[in-house]
């Protein structure tokens, strides 16, 4: 069992980071933005081209939201878990 001080810091690190996860999950919306480049690159390149650049953007933004909700749950596991272990550990300490 690793000391009470350690596991105080990791979940205070885990709650920093699922604070930036929930920072980064509000900013997805704005991610969308993206897909206006497929605008003036349907004028330039054609209606083809265009259609892949949204494709893509609408990609870049799905990507991020799973990558970005998947690290978020893993850390409020994660906090959870350092949580029973610290409340184990102050147990045993007094």
């Amino acid at each position: 069992m690793p000391p009470v001080h350690l596991l105080e810091a990791e979940a205070e690190r885990l709650k920093k980071q699922i604070g930036i996860c929930e920072t980064d999950w509000a900013r997805i919306p704005r991610l969308f933005y993206t897909c206006l480049v497929g605008i003036p690159v349907s004028f330039v390149w054609g209606l083809v081209w265009g259609t892949v650049a949204v494709v893509i953007a609408l990609a870049f933004v799905g990507t991020s939201a799973y990558l970005i909700g998947v690290r978020r749950r893993e850390y409020q596991r994660d906090l959870v878990d350092v949580e029973q272990q610290l409340a184990l550990a102050r147990r045993q300490a007094g």
